[in-house]
């Protein structure tokens, strides 16, 4: 910004700046993932399955398009999903729990928990949970706790 200014008969060039900052905000860090909805309409087909030591593999589909985004307007990132070992503490992922790997295996790509055990020391049940987020982000964005 430039401006002349004349005083009685002498004339002189005042210049200023203006510093200002501006916050681009992402809307998709402050979004809920929200994989819970209405009983027939659920990313989880069923949530209490059941499998008998021995059987063939039993395989629990997921429907991720069911998944939705709450209180943003603008597009997210793609989401992904992991299954975690609700009874560690850490919540570790399925594949990294001592309690349940070897027994369940996530398959992300074909939305699937599959199931398989002999072994009759496994009997109990098991409380998984379904994390969802979104891809990328930087700092990557964090796991919801759906």
């Amino acid at each position: 910004m430039t401006a002349t200014v004349a005083y009685q008969d002498y004339s002189s060039v005042v210049a200023g700046t203006i510093s200002f900052t501006i916050e681009i905000v992402d809307p998709c860090a402050s979004a809920t993932i929200d994989l819970s909805v209405a009983v027939g309409n659920s990313v989880i087909l069923d949530a209490a399955p059941t499998y008998i030591i021995g059987d063939d593999q039993d395989k629990q589909t997921f429907d991720f398009t069911k998944a939705s985004v709450l209180g943003v307007t603008s597009i997210c990132p793609q989401i992904e999903f992991k299954i975690v070992d609700a009874d560690e503490a850490s919540e570790p992922e399925i594949h990294s729990s001592a309690n349940t790997n070897g027994i369940f295996t996530f398959d992300n790509a074909n939305a699937e928990l599959k199931t398989l055990t002999t072994d009759l020391t496994k009997a109990k049940t098991y409380n998984l949970k379904l994390k969802a987020r979104f891809i990328g982000g930087t700092p990557a964005y964090s796991w919801d706790n759906s």
